[in-house]
């Protein structure tokens, strides 16, 4: 049984501001998260503007670019990197599933 879901993963150091962090905190450590896509008709402009929806929440949340930062509200390169990878790396994988659904896989 196929999984119906994109496997979203971002390097990215994780820093939360305003809390005690351990000394590894600055360690580069990799997440992922799934982004479900079962419930869409791929084959529709609408499936695939909300499963494009989903990418872009799924990859804001795996990097951090929605956390607080105090001082500002604009991401820092490397959230804005991070953000742009893990992006790239889900509509790579969402055009593979989408030519493996043309060629009837």
């Amino acid at each position: 049984m196929k999984h119906a879901m994109i496997a979203l993963a971002a390097l990215g150091a994780t820093v939360t501001a305003g809390t005690a962090a351990p000394a590894f905190a600055n360690t580069e450590q990799k997440q992922t998260i799934h982004v479900e896509y079962a419930d869409l008709n791929l084959a529709t402009a609408a499936g695939q503007k909300t499963l494009n929806q989903r990418i872009i929440k799924a990859a804001r949340e795996v990097c951090g670019m929605d956390r607080a930062v105090t001082g500002t509200r604009v991401p820092t390169r490397d959230v804005l990197q991070c953000f742009h990878t893990a992006k790239a790396q889900a509509e790579k994988q969402f055009a593979a599933i989408l030519t493996d659904q043309r060629l009837g896989g």
